[in-house]
């Protein structure tokens, strides 16, 4: 452990609020209602918030949405919370997916640093230093020139995935020191911190441990280092909590309704694991962070993500080995389904099943990664694996070999377009890339000073539309969005541009409905659900109390689950309409959990019994005839075929719930007629027939 004071501190927790939203929903989410989920955010107490970057703005274009009033929508916002704000920022390619000349660059910058934006997180994806030397000099420019405090951290771009080998102790002492070296290289550039990002979620925590003690010793207490690693398989908190022991200064987290996922791990659960440690070093760095004002926010939160829940990859353990073999990363697990080619995908495999396309894109994507030379899986590097991944299906289908067909972004990538290319490339494969582009050798890293005005490109490419004359922020959202961006400008003009509508719930739960002011209530039970089951089921790793953890997370599901009919009762229903809608909230739930990869079996919040349980608590409103009558629906809605849709089994544990409980009833009914002093009679109940 180091011996600076840094290491005594508290850490500083980033709330990755960008990657909530990038990583599990695709950037679907329009600006006003992802700020909603944060309204008290300047409360929180967290050190600083990731606004902006990545696909904050191409994005945004694809969707039909002003790329610059969703960035300042943001900004505004976040304008009076605490600390400070970042972006991450791809070098050369900026916010883009292609390489940007300086003209282009220098007015992103502006824009972001003009909407609050304090550090731009500049990395590229294989560590080139010749690609990142622009930044710090550009942004002392801007600052001069328009009065801002904008600030280069240099990223340290890691995965250790393929360190898995009978060397690993050697491979990996080599890997920090190399690491260790381009950072300094960083930091003489002027970068003013060291921010090491793993996209993938694959990372060995011994080497994360002896990277941050290297580099705190290496630069001395006054640079700080952030830790960025997505918690996809996993292996966030043991990552994380070796950073913290050794000196890291920041990692980065999110509040519980917008973490796991292929995003950050919750704040809530990595204070829980460092607490359980048991470890002074550890223990010693808890933040203070204020969970009320999180909690505030977190129904808001959870509806917003259970809107756009369809993004996100189901928690499958089989599934997510064949991903972690890919090395896939982030919201690209999300996002794949929206690939131009996946239609081909689909009728290459002749299936139209999701779950088959994308796990056979896993296994081509784990196949061809060792002769790609196993590229860091960060954008633009993983979406050329996700495409030469595809290609390579739709070619196989054929008779082809697996890169026999290489796609164009494969063949940027191994003639040096975009940079360094990895020295344990396939040489035989790179050599029919260069013949493909016609070039004798890989390209020197390209000079963002001296490419061609990537704006005027634009303008040339929209020129061939019918259309003139640009104003200066068209020509920039055409240049940055590429393709989106030049469909979403003319769009504009033509007035054929639509945003892309809100995803409309089902009848019952949109506003004016039954269920309307539950909703946000069931998906957060659903959601804490699946982090229940992700901790019973083994899914953290190298961490202490996740059993413990799970039935904190538990009595959290059965809290709401209370609260769900008393709601209910204050908005007008009672008796029959109020065990009704129970018993369709149940399906909802029940439907919900398992497209989120929940096992019905596992809790009851998912079986849909629970809600049932807490009508007997309004036994005062609700008599035993209106429970019975109730739970006779449950059983005829079973028989005709609701059973079949939710796919429920005639034993499944939501049927024998429903047997249990009407046993129950019967036992009461029996008893109240025993003790009858009112002379009536009262019919036997007989259970058995459900």
């Amino acid at each position: 452990m180091s011996g600076t004071s840094e290491a005594q501190k508290p850490v500083q927790f980033h709330l990755t609020w960008r990657d909530a939203y990038q990583s599990n929903q695709g950037t679907r989410v329009p600006a006003d209602l992802m700020v909603e989920s944060v309204r008290h955010a300047a409360d929180y107490g967290a050190d600083s918030f990731q606004i902006g970057g990545g696909t904050f703005f191409a994005q945004f274009c694809a969707n039909g949405r002003n790329p610059y009033k969703e960035i300042e929508l943001i900004g505004d916002h976040f304008k009076h919370a605490p600390g400070s704000t970042t972006a991450l920022y791809r070098s050369a390619c900026g916010m883009s997916t292609n390489l940007q000349s300086l003209d282009t660059h220098r007015d992103v910058l502006t824009l972001l640093g003009k909407n609050g934006v304090q550090k731009i997180l500049n990395f590229h994806g294989m560590n080139d230093a010749k690609m990142t030397a622009f930044v710090p000099s550009l942004l002392r420019e801007i600052n001069q020139r328009h009065g801002l405090q904008m600030e280069a951290v240099g990223t340290v771009c890691v995965q250790t995935n393929d360190l898995e080998n009978p060397e690993r102790g050697e491979a990996l002492a080599l890997k920090v020191q190399k690491d260790c070296e381009f950072a300094e290289e960083l930091v003489r550039q002027g970068h003013t911190g060291i921010y090491i990002k793993n996209a993938n979620g694959v990372l060995d925590p011994v080497y994360t441990g002896a990277l941050v003690q290297a580099l705190r010793s290496r630069l001395g207490p006054e640079i700080e280092i952030g830790l960025h690693v997505h918690d996809t398989y996993g292996l966030a908190a043991s990552n994380y909590i070796e950073a913290i022991k050794a000196g890291v200064s920041s990692v980065d987290v999110l509040p519980a309704a917008l973490s796991g996922g292929t995003a950050q791990i919750s704040l809530e659960n990595l204070i829980y694991f460092m607490r359980e440690m048991n470890d002074s070093a550890v223990v010693s760095r808890i933040p203070e962070i204020n969970l009320p004002a999180i909690k505030e926010d977190e129904y808001s939160a959870y509806f917003v993500r259970g809107l756009y829940s369809d993004g996100e990859m189901p928690y499958d353990p089989q599934a997510l080995e064949l991903a972690k073999k890919a090395g896939a990363a982030g919201g690209a697990i999300g996002v794949l389904k929206k690939m131009e080619m996946i239609t081909l995908v689909y009728k290459a495999l002749g299936t139209e099943d999701w779950g088959t396309v994308r796990d056979e894109l896993y296994r081509v994507k784990a196949q061809i990664r060792e002769k790609l030379g196993y590229p860091t899986n960060v954008t633009p590097y993983e979406m050329m694996l996700d495409v030469q991944a595809a290609q390579s299906l739709i070619g196989m289908s054929k008779g082809r070999n697996a890169l026999e067909i290489l796609h164009p972004m494969t063949l940027d990538y191994l003639t040096g377009k975009w940079g360094r290319v990895s020295d344990r490339v396939d040489p035989d494969l790179q050599a029919r890339a260069l013949v493909a582009r016609g070039l004798d050798a890989p390209l020197a890293a390209p000079d963002v000073a001296v490419l061609p005005s990537t704006k005027d490109a634009a303008r040339a490419e929209m020129a061939e539309a019918g259309s003139r004359r640009f104003r200066e922020h068209e020509l920039l959202t055409a240049a940055v969005a590429g393709g989106f961006g030049k469909k979403y400008v003319l769009g504009v003009r033509d007035m054929t541009v639509r945003a892309s509508e809100v995803p409309e719930l089902k009848f019952p739960l949109q506003e004016g409905g039954r269920m309307a002011p539950v909703v946000p209530l069931m998906f957060a039970a659903v959601y804490k659900a699946q982090e229940a089951y992700k901790l019973r089921n083994g899914f953290f790793v190298g961490v202490q109390g996740a059993d413990r953890r799970a039935e904190q997370i538990e009595a959290e599901i059965e809290d709401i689950l209370e609260e769900i009919p008393v709601v209910l009762k204050q908005n007008g229903l009672s008796k029959r309409p109020l065990g009704r809608t129970l018993s369709e909230i149940n399906f909802y739930m029940s439907g919900m959990a398992r497209k989120l990869g929940v096992d019905e079996d596992f809790d009851p919040a998912i079986k849909g019994v629970v809600p049932i349980m807490h009508v007997s608590k309004l036994i005062g409103d609700v008599s035993i005839y209106d429970i019975q009558f109730f739970l006779e629906q449950e059983a005829r809605d079973f028989r005709d075929g609701l059973g079949e849709v939710f796919g429920w089994t005639a034993n499944s544990p939501h049927q024998q719930a429903i047997a249990r409980h009407m046993r129950q009833i019967a036992a009461r009914h029996q008893q109240q007629a025993d003790h009858s002093s009112d002379g009536m009679s009262y019919p036997a109940l007989d259970a058995d027939q459900v």
